[in-house]
């Protein structure tokens, strides 16, 4: 496959809102974004991210379950 993102579920900045799934985006400005994105295979474990997502976007890992749509975020690397 190309083009794809291999994510895995609890740390890779994905969320699941009823049959929805978002990523966890981080734009130039530290602020936080969740963004829909479409999915493939979901092993419960891993899920393949077919799009919704453009290229160098950032992503925020571990992001627990406390942050909300347009929050300032600290990135770090």
């Amino acid at each position: 496959r190309h083009n794809v993102l291999v994510a895995r579920r609890e740390h890779d900045g994905l969320v699941i809102s009823g049959s929805k799934y978002y990523a966890a985006v981080i734009d130039s400005g530290s602020t936080l974004h969740f963004k829909p994105i479409q999915i493939g295979d979901n092993t419960g474990i891993n899920v393949i991210v077919l799009g919704g997502l453009e290229k160098n976007e950032t992503v925020g890992l571990n992001i627990g379950d406390n942050l909300m749509e347009g929050q300032k975020v600290r990135v770090s690397e």
